[in-house]
């Protein structure tokens, strides 16, 4: 009730996060409560920042996806199997491709964890609405996405929402 009569009064708190895109180098909190942007340096730091942010987003992004191809091709041998070429047998064979297999589920998900996580703060950046800030975390994507696009495995679908 009393924000209603702040804002009724017109005495809102200057600290209030602005919902409308804006340029100016002025940002009340960036992430954290004591991480202030009020200076150009300041600014361009925080732009930096999220530049490669945004370009570390899209490497993590291409290193899931080259492991993601090289685990679809790690399979496990059928439950049938022949004996191998030197004469043994597989089952000898078949807990060390769980244990590798499993490993890479497990490489696979902390990988998946951090890019999450990154797509967030990048989320929280871009909320700001500070345009500069909004516009270094596009054109941060835009630049990883164009160097780590060699290296993505031809196959990997480039969905947008991680």
């Amino acid at each position: 009730m009393q924000m209603l009569e702040m804002m009724m009064n017109g005495t809102m708190n200057m600290d209030m996060m602005r919902m409308y895109f804006h340029f100016s180098s002025n940002v009340p909190h960036l992430l954290f409560r004591t991480w202030t942007v009020q200076t150009d340096a300041g600014l361009v730091g925080a732009i930096v920042f999220s530049f490669a942010l945004g370009v570390l987003y899209e490497g993590f992004k291409t290193a899931k996806d080259i492991i993601t191809k090289r685990a679809q091709t790690f399979d496990l041998p059928p439950r049938h199997h022949s004996l191998s070429e030197s004469g043994s047998d597989l089952h000898t064979f078949i807990p060390h491709r769980r244990v590798k297999l499993w490993l890479m589920r497990v490489l696979l998900s902390v990988l998946r964890t951090v890019e999450i996580g990154m797509a967030y703060i990048l989320m929280l950046l871009a909320m700001t609405y500070n345009g500069w800030i909004f516009l270094s975390v596009c054109f941060g994507a835009g630049a990883g996405f164009f160097v780590f696009l060699p290296l993505r495995p031809s196959s990997s679908s480039d969905d947008h929402c991680g």
